[in-house]
């Protein structure tokens, strides 16, 4: 984590403790300037890939921000800004931008920590093109991706899932099969976070309100 006053990393260290990071081989990084950051990413290369970072919006003594650090570095996928500014318009509009995440500070102390298993997600598409982009992004993001070609494979091992597991289904899935009949399906069984990644526009598909349209590109792909 990224911050210039040291208050907030007792802060983190507090929060950090009860939950005991340290069994679960997790390993907490304090910078308070952007040139520590910058030396351990360039020589943990392969850690700094996977890692977590917690940046302040304004750090002392530099002209750098949290998010110009971000974008800059390539992290804005695996970045949190923890700031006091985090609810201004122009922060708001940069977050967005960036796709980053955003914690007001005040509200630190109120963010519960927990260590679990990684968040997961399924993509049904026939491209192997496009599982090869989303499994590079899944695991750059640290989430467990399990991708299918066929529908009626993921349908046999529905039992291995969650309700709330976010699923993603390209529209055309070869032959006859539609992925918003396949989504309908699954809506019939009970799950709840479904979304259609297509190249189609979101029109085409405005008869299913309840489904969400997205583009092909990876949901975590900065």
């Amino acid at each position: 984590m990224l911050d210039d006053d040291l208050g907030i990393h007792n802060l983190w260290q507090k929060k950090f403790a009860p939950v005991r990071i340290g069994e679960h081989n997790i390993k907490v990084l304090y910078f308070n300037e952007p040139a520590g950051l910058r030396a351990w990413i360039k020589g943990e290369p392969d850690k700094a890939k996977v890692a977590l970072y917690l940046f302040d919006y304004e750090l002392s003594g530099s002209s750098e921000t949290g998010l110009s650090l971000a974008e800059e570095l390539g992290l804005c996928s695996r970045t949190i800004l923890v700031s006091g500014r985090s609810e201004e318009n122009r922060i708001v509009e940069a977050c967005s931008r960036l796709k980053v995440r955003s914690i007001p500070k005040n509200m630190l102390e109120f963010i519960p920590v927990t260590v679990g298993a990684p968040a997961q997600a399924v993509l049904i598409d026939d491209d192997t093109i496009v599982h090869m982009n989303w499994e590079a992004a899944a695991d750059e993001a640290g989430i467990e991706l399990t991708a299918f070609k066929d529908p009626a494979v993921f349908m046999a091992n529905l039992q291995a899932f969650s309700r709330k597991t976010p699923i993603y289904i390209d529209s055309e899935l070869g032959g006859d099969t539609k992925g918003e009949e396949v989504a309908a399906a699954l809506k019939e069984r009970g799950f709840t976070n479904i979304t259609l990644a297509t190249g189609y526009a979101p029109e085409r598909f405005a008869h299913l309100p309840w489904l969400k349209v997205r583009g092909k590109e990876s949901p975590w792909r900065a």
